[in-house]
């Protein structure tokens, strides 16, 4: 071929391989020199493999794979040239090993697979690259029924690119070792593609003797990968402890996974208790520096638990642009228990970051177990982080997640101190979470919960998760059904669980309900939930220093509960149409400001047993109660606008040292303001009008009743009018002030004894 002959073939070719999509230059792999051309071209072309340009095309023929299996000892370029049948004539055998540097091994788009029937021997592989060797690419082609693994990379490797490969059926005749020895769960792997740094014997079949990070495989590139209904070994013993996975891949560095594709893999067996065994699409563990990108893995399942893609023990992580879709756990074939389903989760993990990725339709199947009549955990999650630190998830979506016990669209846990915190939930869409769960058993009395977005703390040693922050998320349609016989089934579009330094801000938390016999349970139903915990000793610990910032939330049970809180500021918050407003209870040095609280069923703003919290500057309206204190202790209603409520704008009842200042209460069905069984309390410069619309006998602008329970209350500097019969009602010898000035307070023998910290409120 002359030199013009030459060239004009490579622009062809260039042209063809990017724009024409109809030639594969691989099918001319073993047919001479111009195959050999349009290989190197191609692999120049895609940057990988082009240092074995320079080097003979070896084809490999089905008969060159023996029961025995082939390995290549030498580096080069080889290509299938047609389909293989492997059949082992043993266990641990392989069917391709690569023990060379500087290997391409181009299956040409043949297929390499095993018997299923005849072949009864099991842990085999189909390709198998031996450990510490550097430069392999494993492209073009599929991996077929084997019967642990189809691929399986060892440690040490460097430089590995798997290319435009199908892996699927594989499994289902043993195991091989996934990790440490002394590890306590999935210890095994099944399925389709396995890189494991931690294993470097001779015998990929047995554990190592050494686990360290030397053996870590580095600079892994997978892309344009399928792994298919890949599965697991149930005759084996081994099964509970095993990973089922599309692609497995631990012990690594510098791995990035792109446009694969991992669907209906399946861990087949059943729980064997304190044992754990999981289906999942990806899974990956002990990474650092981790990309995945343009990734979707849909329907991967387990008796005992699943996920889409899952990251444990990583360091430094972006996955970003993909797609879980009906990921499931459900009970197996003995009616075992069921754990958790997940579309993505990461744990014990640090710096990694979800963006841009979708989490659908994951669901979790619960049943009661014949042996013991309890009900088994059964919770799915769309996103769920555990026990890591310093995790974003930005503009993702967990849509229609339904749980057999809870749901949660997306959760974060911690688990130890200083593993669970400064996680951050961006722009994020909880949408259709769903408790499926209809009935409690009489002998289960746990909590089965619905959050669209929860932060949880140690609910056993009280350690709190720090720092989760919830920006611009929106929680719609968190739902739990038909709930029997459990008072604990808490719903709620943010749920926040023993905290601190947490923050729901800019956010939607829109049509969050309980639906049957607990609809009007107050625990149930929240759009935000801010919340401490009772420990098992008995012990009530707080949440600490969080806020609840300009969030809409609407259509709830509740529109926001925070409970056992200390220091909260619940601000500029849009709180309407909620059976309830914002209820704050059991806690101490809250605030409650420049809230627009409307259209709320029972009441606008509650605090309920608090001390030392203050309600200042909101707009409350079109409530049954607008205000209301119960209960508290130092608590300060002040420069808040109270108008249009069914029956009373303000209600201070059996509380002590508080005040009513600086209000205006106008237009309230039947009391502006109402100081009952209260105590050392002053309602001062509140301007109270147009009150008592029913025109009640018993209605009035401020009334403060009765004369037995009711002592040392100050009425100053108001100005009440126009509230229909009365603008003051007060029962005789009540010892309440009504005065221009409060300087007629001295009237008590013992003003600063009666009035308490009242004396240096600041009202101005």
């Amino acid at each position: 071929m002359n030199f013009k002959s030459k060239k004009l073939l490579y622009v062809s070719v260039v042209f063809l391989l990017n724009f024409g999509g109809g030639i594969n230059a691989d099918k001319l792999c073993a047919k001479g020199r111009i195959g050999k051309q349009l290989v190197c071209l191609q692999q120049k072309l895609n940057k990988v493999g082009s240092d074995n340009c320079n080097k003979a095309i070896t084809p490999i023929f089905a008969n060159q794979i023996t029961p025995a299996g082939l390995v290549i000892t030498q580096s080069g370029v080889y290509c299938l040239a047609e389909d293989v049948v492997f059949a082992p004539k043993a266990d641990c055998i392989a069917g391709i090993t690569i023990d060379a540097d500087n290997v391409v091994l181009n299956l040409n788009q043949h297929e390499l697979s095993s018997p299923l029937v005849g072949n009864l021997h099991v842990h085999n592989v189909g390709i198998r690259v031996a450990p510490n060797h550097k430069d392999v690419t494993i492209q073009n082609g599929t991996v077929r029924n084997i019967g642990a693994v189809g691929i399986r990379v060892e440690g040490g490797c460097k430089v590995l690119n798997l290319l435009d490969l199908t892996v699927k059926y594989c499994g289902g005749r043993g195991e091989l070792p996934l990790a440490n020895p002394n590890a306590s769960k999935n210890t095994f792997v099944s399925g389709g593609i396995s890189i494991n740094g931690a294993i470097s014997t001779p015998t990929y079949c047995v554990y190592p003797t050494v686990y360290s990070n030397k053996d870590r495989v580095s600079n892994v590139l997978v892309r344009n990968v399928q792994c298919y209904e890949n599965t697991g070994d149930q005759k084996s013993a081994n099964l509970a402890n095993t990973l089922v996975a599309g692609l497995s891949c631990a012990v690594l560095r510098n791995l990035t996974i792109d446009k694969c594709i991992s669907n209906d893999n399946s861990h087949p067996g059943t729980r064997k208790e304190g044992n754990a065994g999981t289906g999942r699409g990806i899974g990956l563990s002990d990474i650092a520096n981790l990309v995945i990108t343009e990734c979707i893995t849909n329907g991967n399942n387990g008796a005992l638990a699943s996920a889409g893609t899952s990251v444990t023990s990583t360091n430094g992580g972006d996955i970003s642009n993909c797609y879980a879709d009906g990921n499931f756990s459900g009970p197996g074939p003995d009616n075992s228990p069921t754990s958790a389903a997940a579309g993505f989760e990461s744990s014990d993990s640090d710096a990694v970051v979800w963006r841009n990725c979708i989490a659908k339709n994951t669901f979790t199947i619960a049943k009661v177990n014949i042996a013991t009549p309890v009900v088994n955990g059964a919770h799915a999650c769309g996103f769920v982080t555990q026990r890591s630190n310093n995790v974003l998830v930005e503009n993702c979506s967990a849509l229609n997640t339904h749980g057999g016990r809870s749901a949660v669209g997306f959760k974060h846990l911690l688990r130890d101190v200083g593993h669970g915190n400064n996680v951050v939930f961006k722009h994020c869409k909880s949408i259709g979470t769903n408790n499926l769960f209809t009935k409690n058993d009489p002998q289960f009395n746990g909590e089965n919960p619905t959050f669209g977005f929860q932060t949880q703390g140690n609910l056993s040693t009280g350690d709190r998760v720090f720092g989760t922050v919830f920006e611009s998320c929106c929680a719609e349609g968190t739902r739990n059904n038909f709930i029997q016989g459990n008072p604990t089934n808490t719903v709620a579009g943010f749920d926040l669980l023993l905290v601190d330094s947490c923050v729901v801000v800019d956010s939607r938390s829109i049509a969050n309900i309980t639906e049957g016999p607990n609809n009007l349970v107050l625990s149930s139903g929240h759009g935000i939930n801010l919340r401490g915990t009772t420990l098992p000793n008995g012990v009530t610990v707080n949440s600490l220093n969080c806020k609840v910032d300009n969030n809409e939330t609407a259509f709830n049970t509740n529109g926001i509960t925070v409970t056992n809180v200390t220091n909260c500021t619940v601000v500029k918050n849009e709180v309407t149409s909620n059976k309830r407003g914002i209820a704050i209870a059991g806690s101490t040095k809250c605030l409650v400001s420049q809230n627009e609280v409307s259209s709320n069923g029972d009441f606008g703003i509650l605090l309920q047993a608090v001390k030392d919290c203050k309600v200042d500057k909101n707009e409350v309206a079109f409530s049954s109660v607008g205000i209301s204190l119960q209960g508290v202790q130092e608590c300060t209603a002040i420069k808040n606008e109270v108008s249009s409520n069914l029956n009373a704008g303000i209600i201070v009842a059996s509380s002590t040292h508080c005040a009513v200042a600086q209000n205006e209460v106008s237009s309230n069905g039947i009391y502006g303001i109402i100081i009952e069984k209260s105590k050392n309390c002053k309602v001062d410069q509140n301007e109270v009008v147009f009150n008592n619309l029913t025109q009640s006998p018993d209605g009035a602008g401020i009334k403060v009743m009765p004369i037995e329970s009711t002592n040392n209350i100050l009425v100053s500097r108001n100005l009440a009018f126009n509230n229909s019969i009365n603008n003051y009602v007060n029962v005789p010898g009540s010892n309440v002030i009504i005065a221009a000035t409060e300087s007629a307070f001295p009237r008590f023998s013992d003003p600063a004894a009666a009035m308490g910290p009242l004396t240096n409120f600041d009202i101005q």
